[in-house]
């Protein structure tokens, strides 16, 4: 029986080039496919409940079950920006043979939350050795992604600043021909501080490692130059950061090096106070150490094609590395059954007239619930490593106690290939190889992508890069039971963590994907309710700030700005309560066969909302409360908001205390009394304040209110969350706001509500992020 596909979406584009980073994923859940031309960014819609209108999907799909729905945008290099390399020196091991037909080389992807709007950057890497920064404007589903920084220019000027004459040493230390972007720095403290702890990695042709940093400014820092080799350094891998001692974590940065091998050096991150003054809390900051110790991984004189960090049983590290027609896997993990480096030679499995064991390895994949990885190669076959934490093998022996995978993936792929491009004017014949790019997970439990193009290598046809075609495959190439679902589930909900910044619609992907069957949820669900019910205990009551005796200042209105992201967004707790939200959600609205099971999901959904408004809410007051000094006249109507929603029915009698506390201190400050009366837009009828999502008057007009500050939106400067699809007023900085204020009403115009609209760029209620439509 062919595999089900739940995508075969075309792509007008050149090919890839093969390796497991051509195609990839996002912490926003978006996928980055990066051809040799442009990149495309896709993003499916699993969780996103915005413009669902504007999806493509592939034609071949059944209407009864449709295939998966994409947003799509683009990202092009601009190539009259690359570099002279003749410029800066005329030696020919400087020279540049990529820049006569400019390509995209690589791409590395950031973590999320490094921008100003908490979203990823993509390094783009050329084949003139340009590296380039994009990032998402307005809307970050379709619309444009934009060059922010060239970071090439930024090396030479840094590297060769007060040398007007570098050597070629020199210019071969600012050559890029690898890229990586490790990922964000987990220093096991909570809440967590709001910095960027990631680094962006360029290994060069002169042997040397260049360490840069996106910093809070948002603009690039060059944190450390390391020489690590005498030749290119050709490919780049970062592990993920491990705890070593509270506030301090360390990572392996593995390397690539022509001709030569693979070693890696360690990478110590911790967090110190800032130079910035004390406010309400410490500023803090990272601190990155670089050992100076270079451990061998393997020195043969040999080179690598494909450079990878596999994490397996236990959390132990492998790296996987290759050369043609070989897989080498190393690890010095205790906890594993062998250490060292373990070469595995490639057969030769016939897919086509042009297989081939020598090719490129496409991807990786590491099935925990099998002990296996996956090899994607070139040219379409896949190959299963079997007990990789034991004693990594192709044989397919079950261990004690440890089912083997035991489909033939290979068949799989070329029958989803077949599907896709056959036709009865044209079949698919085994002359047609189909080149696979990108090999990589789309749900963890048993469903792959890829990225493939028909190509006949053995007739030496030739066709036109403006005809090629390449097809984004999406298909389920073996199963795994509905308890592997459930634990998939269960450790999304309970190791959500604000240190990732990740999105919720990209952590929950797989399990929104899986569910979509109502049978599933069904047979699932006393298992769910039993997950969902353990709410968390309320982290809010534990926030501490440093009062502000002082006078308003640009510097205390930042403190003030960086403590409310940090408790808004920076506790365990929170993020994991958003998490639980968004599932239950889920699961009611769309996953549910019985009435009574739908309701059941809809109260787990309720005391989850209630929960993330109450603590939001508390967060809100103790700041405002820090600040008391410093409000004035115009902060006074959000403030008595702020009051009022302690009111309102089913809010916890200690928060109730906190809002009484408060409204006291603000009437002896300031004796004004603020009006909780607004205006209908429409017909200018008042409206009491008496729900926080919606606003009705007496005429029947309903207007949606601002999820961080609750008042009405009747402006067009707005946001929408992509996945609860909650709105909110613009940040006043923002692109596109007017320079004043008087887009805003007239009670939110104060200091306080601009920085409370500053610091929320995901969703409080499901930790999406925004997007801006107008």
């Amino acid at each position: 029986m062919p595999p089900p596909i739940y995508s075969s979406l075309s792509i007008p584009a050149v090919g890839a080039r093969p390796s497991p980073r051509c195609v990839q994923w996002t912490e926003d859940g978006q996928l980055i496919v990066a051809t040799k031309t442009s990149i495309y960014v896709l993003t499916p819609e699993h969780g996103i409940n915005l413009d669902l209108s504007s999806l493509i999907r592939s034609n071949k799909h059944d209407k009864k079950d449709p295939h998966v729905g994409w947003f799509r945008t683009m990202v092009q290099i601009d190539k009259t920006l690359s570099t002279k390399w003749p410029e800066h020196s005329q030696d020919w091991s400087t020279a540049s043979l990529g820049s006569i037909d400019t390509s995209i080389q690589s791409v590395a992807v950031s973590p999320s939350g490094i921008t100003s709007t908490l979203r990823c950057v993509l390094a783009v890497l050329t084949s003139n050795m340009d590296l380039t920064l994009f990032s998402a404007g307005k809307n970050r589903l379709k619309g444009e992604w934009s060059l922010t920084h060239r970071v090439t220019p930024f090396i030479i000027k840094t590297l060769h600043e007060g040398n007007d004459d570098p050597s070629v040493a020199d210019v071969l230390k600012t050559q890029i021909v690898s890229v990586s972007w490790t990922p964000q720095a987990d220093f096991s403290v909570s809440p967590r501080p709001n910095l960027n702890a990631s680094l962006l990695v360029g290994g060069t042709r002169g042997g040397t490692l260049e360490y840069h940093r996106y910093n809070e400014a948002h603009t690039m820092e060059f944190i450390k130059s390391v020489a690590v080799a005498d030749a290119w350094i050709n490919r780049v891998a970062c592990s993920d950061w491990k705890s070593v001692t509270p506030e301090a974590c360390r990572a392996r940065l593995a390397f690539g090096i022509a001709n030569v091998g693979v070693s890696y050096i360690e990478v110590t991150a911790t967090i110190a106070p800032s130079d910035r003054p004390v406010h309400f809390g410490p500023i803090m900051k990272p601190v990155f150490e670089f050992s100076e110790e270079v451990v061998e991984v393997i020195n043969d004189g040999q080179g690598i094609t494909t450079l990878h960090w596999l994490h397996v049983k236990d959390g132990s590290e492998v790296l996987a590395f290759c050369r043609p027609g070989y897989v080498f896997l190393w690890t010095d993990s205790s906890t594993l059954g062998w250490t060292g480096v373990k070469r595995l030679r490639l057969a030769h499995k016939r897919v086509s007239s042009g297989s081939s064991p020598f090719l490129p390895v496409s991807g990786f994949h590491y099935i925990d619930a099998f002990d296996a990885l996956t090899v994607g190669l070139f040219d379409g076959s896949v190959h299963t490593i079997h007990q990789v934490s034991v004693d990594p093998t192709w044989s397919p022996s079950a261990s004690q106690g440890q089912p083997s995978l035991q489909t033939n993936l290979t068949a799989s792929v070329r029958s989803v290939f077949v599907q896709c491009e056959s036709s009865p004017s044209k079949p698919v014949s085994d002359l047609d190889d189909n080149r696979m790019c990108g090999y990589f997970p789309y749900d963890t439990l048993g469903t792959m992508a890829w990225l493939h193009t028909v190509s006949r290598t053995s007739d030496f046809s030739y066709m036109h890069e403006a005809k090629l075609v390449s097809t984004l495959a999406v298909a389920k190439l073996w199963d795994q039971d509905l308890q592997d679902a459930v634990s998939l589930l269960e450790r999304s909900f309970l190791n959500a963590r604000p240190c990732l910044y990740v999105a919720t619609a990209s952590v929950l992907r797989p399990i929104f994907f899986y569910f979509r069957s109502k049978q599933r949820v069904a047979e699932a669900y006393a298992s769910i309710v039993k997950i969902l019910s353990n709410l968390p205990e309320d982290h809010s009551k534990e926030i501490t700030l440093i009062h502000h005796d002082g006078e308003l200042s640009p510097e205390v209105r930042h403190a003030f700005r960086y403590s409310l992201i940090q408790h808004l967004f920076g506790w365990n707790d929170i993020v994991r309560m958003r998490v639980g939200l968004s599932l239950s959600d889920f699961l009611w609205v769309s996953g549910c066969l019985e009435p009574t099971l739908q309701a059941e999901f809809g109260l787990v959904a309720q005391s989850f909302l209630h929960g993330i408004s109450h603590r939001v809410l508390r967060t809100v007051i103790r700041h405002l409360a820090a600040v008391m000094n410093c409000l004035t006249e115009v902060d006074v109507p959000f403030v008595s908001r702020a009051v009022l929603q302690t009111l309102l029915p089913g809010v916890p009698p200690d928060l109730a205390e906190e809002g009484a506390s408060l409204s006291v201190q603000i009437r002896e400050r300031i004796p004004v009394e603020a009006s909780l009366i607004e205006r209908c837009p429409a017909c200018k009828e008042e409206i009491q304040l008496q729900n926080i999502t919606a606003a009705v008057c007496s005429k029947g007009h309903t207007w949606s209110r601002c999820s961080i500050t609750t008042f009405i939106l009747s402006t067009p400067y707005v946001r929408t969350c992509v996945g609860c699809t909650r709105k909110a007023f613009l940040p006043p900085s923002a692109p596109g706001a007017p320079e004043s204020l008087e887009w805003l009403p007239a009670g939110a115009r104060g200091w306080v509500v601009v920085e409370l609209l500053e610091a929320v760029h995901r969703c409080l209620f499901c930790n999406n992020t925004f997007v801006s439509v107008v």
